[in-house]
């Protein structure tokens, strides 16, 4: 439903500019648009684990995050191309098409969420209420979702400072867009790491590691005019991002009900969408107070520190998991001792 929509909003924006209509009628168009897309995350990480088995769900997330990216990289090269036709339309044309093959490709699922939201009857605020309480019930949900809020508050703070750096570098206008790329392109690489990393019992570790190789190359930037090493360290960050991103999603694939899913899903992505419009706002008047390199070092230190002093939960819910393994373990181990020594004995 989310796809079609979009669709015919988008054929509605079309019309609007073939036709050399009102500027106001396209922005309002445009922004029914994303709103219709709101719900299409939550819904696609609600079915992602009913598509496929639990010992697959980092590498799906994984694929996802990767096909993400890979947007970000070929998108606007498709759209430069389109306008060299001289006609903007041609490119919204092809937007629409996109919406149409992914509305294509959705009807040919056979599958359904076991989620039940609305099923009762129930209004929304008593939806989102029921997401709530699941997070309050799992403290490393609870935590996963803030650490994934966190990383796109650092990736609104970059849409204020890839400007500004781009500048600094000496690359112009064109600067901000090799570093959308330079992100994307990390983005993709970390999108391949995430499933070797997720075999890591200590989740804690890699989602810190994660989130420090987002923020701290913003710090390391302060003291840099290279744009080949600007570009570098926003292909690190840009790594960094996706593996929390996949790593968070999937443990909570993995943790809460899956009725639930979608609603924390919800959650996590108003929560994660506050957090970059905030961050870019104060972003922006802290380059006006401090400037450029202060900026980049309060951004990159500031938002490492608060990864580090939230960790704690996620350690001691590994500490948990790793304890209970161990119990199952030794469980194990005495449950099959007798038959080994049975097997061993000379009546046997």
């Amino acid at each position: 439903m989310s796809a079609l929509l979009a669709l015919v909003l988008m054929a509605a924006i079309a019309l609007v500019v073939a036709t050399d209509g009102p500027v106001a009628v396209v922005l309002v168009l445009a922004a029914a648009t994303a709103a219709v897309g709101t719900v299409y995350r939550p819904a696609s990480g609600a079915l992602i684990p009913e598509t496929v088995d639990e010992s697959d769900l980092t590498a799906a997330n994984g694929l996802f995050g990767m096909l993400e990216n890979l947007v970000v990289i070929v998108g606007p090269a498709i759209g430069g191309l389109l306008l060299l036709a001289g006609r903007p339309v041609y490119g919204i044309l092809f937007n629409l098409a996109t919406f149409a093959a992914a509305a294509a490709a959705i009807s040919r699922l056979r599958v359904r969420s076991t989620g039940t939201a609305g099923d009762d009857g129930g209004r929304l605020v008593a939806q989102i209420a029921a997401g709530v309480a699941a997070l309050r019930r799992n403290s490393r949900a609870r935590t996963l979702v803030a650490f994934a809020a966190l990383g796109t508050a650092v990736y609104g703070a970059s849409t204020v400072l890839y400007v500004p750096m781009s500048e600094r570098f000496g690359t112009g206008a064109d600067g901000c867009s090799y570093l959308l790329t330079a992100a994307a392109i990390g983005g993709v690489l970390g999108a391949a790491a995430a499933s070797r990393l997720s075999a890591s019992p200590r989740l804690s570790v890699i989602i810190l590691g994660g989130m420090l190789s987002l923020a701290l190359p913003f710090a390391a930037t302060a003291t840099i005019t290279s744009p080949v090493i600007g570009f570098v360290l926003q292909v690190i960050s840009g790594g960094g991002m996706v593996v929390v991103d996949v790593l968070a999603l999937t443990t909570l694939q993995r943790d809460l009900p899956r009725d639930l899913l979608s609603r924390v899903i919800g959650i996590l992505e108003t929560v994660a969408l506050g957090a970059a419009l905030v961050a870019s706002f104060a972003v922006a008047a802290l380059i006006r107070e401090v400037g450029l390199t202060d900026a980049l070092l309060i951004v990159g230190v500031g938002f490492a520190a608060i990864a580090t002093a939230g960790v704690w939960p996620l350690i001691r819910a590994d500490f948990r998991t790793g304890s209970a393994a161990s119990m199952r373990g030794r469980r194990i181990a005495l449950l099959k001792e007798p038959a080994l020594v049975a097997a061993a004995s000379p009546a046997s």
